[in-house]
């Protein structure tokens, strides 16, 4: 099933974005699976694209940790939010 997951990423460059006219470079990966090298390096194999682990893996959780913040009043806005939790 992982081979499926990267030829469906191949798909969604190939058919959607370049297809659309907008250029990918590289993908950006975030998350748990920056913490497998052969995850990375399937998704390099089969898009033909570089693959570059976010600076923060967990941007994913930091993401959800910022709406829940301002979802349960901790922070007024998503800015405010971001500021106050992002570096």
């Amino acid at each position: 099933w992982m081979e499926a997951v990267c030829f469906g990423t191949r798909g969604c460059i190939q058919d959607g974005l370049e297809k659309a006219g907008h250029e990918c470079s590289e993908i950006i990966m975030a998350g748990g699976a920056t913490r497998s090298p052969l995850w990375l390096q399937m998704h390099a194999d089969v898009t033909g694209k570089p693959v570059v682990v976010c600076e923060n893996a967990d941007a994913p959780l930091l993401g959800c940790a910022i709406l829940a913040s301002v979802g349960v009043g901790i922070h007024g806005t998503v800015d405010d939010a971001v500021a106050a939790m992002v570096r």
